[in-house]
């Protein structure tokens, strides 16, 4: 629905401004709602594209999530890449690819990638999100597989290690001042 994406776009923006491990990459000239604006429209195409973008019911939390075996590269996503390259800049363009390249050997092959978690913060209470948590958990559980997730963002790290996930390792953030932190949650067994 367009609509949805519409709103998943909105949350998302608002979701990377609070992001350095994500902002980095536009640079200091395209900040701007457009930058953003294209940013969000690549990660949606490249999440729908591994069938893994999800809304919640009401519309206010969003998450991508989907299985680590799923991710290639592809030359349904190439269009997409190369507006990346002209919105992040070709230096950091290829920075992104390496470090992308860096977290992909860091994180184990099984598994859920969950790459986006992101919640309207307009919007009081956490009832989206944790219909979406209670959703992948189960999801994970049925397949016997763990999610990991990369944040550098410290309220959701905090988030994180409140629904269950655990830290497996963490790195100096290349391009930007903090840590990316590598979060796990395993599956419990289903009876």
């Amino acid at each position: 629905d367009p609509r949805d994406e519409d709103r998943a776009k909105e949350i998302m923006i608002a979701g990377f401004k609070e992001t350095p491990g994500m902002m980095w990459m536009l640079g200091k000239y395209n900040q701007n709602h457009e930058g953003l604006r294209r940013l969000t429209d690549y990660c949606l195409k490249e999440s729908q594209f591994y069938k893994g973008a999800f809304i919640s019911l009401d519309r206010n939390t969003v998450v991508f999530i989907f299985k680590v075996s799923a991710m290639k590269n592809s030359l349904s996503l190439m269009r997409e890449q190369i507006i990346m390259f002209r919105v992040t800049g070709i230096l950091n363009a290829i920075r992104a690819l390496r470090l992308k390249k860096k977290i992909n050997a860091i994180r184990p092959k099984n598994g859920l990638c969950a790459w986006l978690l992101a919640r309207d913060l307009t919007i009081s209470g956490n009832k989206s999100t944790y219909e979406v948590k209670r959703e992948i958990f189960e999801w994970s559980d049925r397949l016997r597989q763990p999610i990991y997730a990369e944040t550098t963002n410290s309220r959701v790290r905090t988030l994180y290690e409140k629904i269950g996930f655990v830290e497996y390792f963490t790195m100096d953030h290349p391009y930007t001042s903090g840590m990316i932190h590598f979060k796990r949650r395993d599956f419990k067994s289903v009876k």
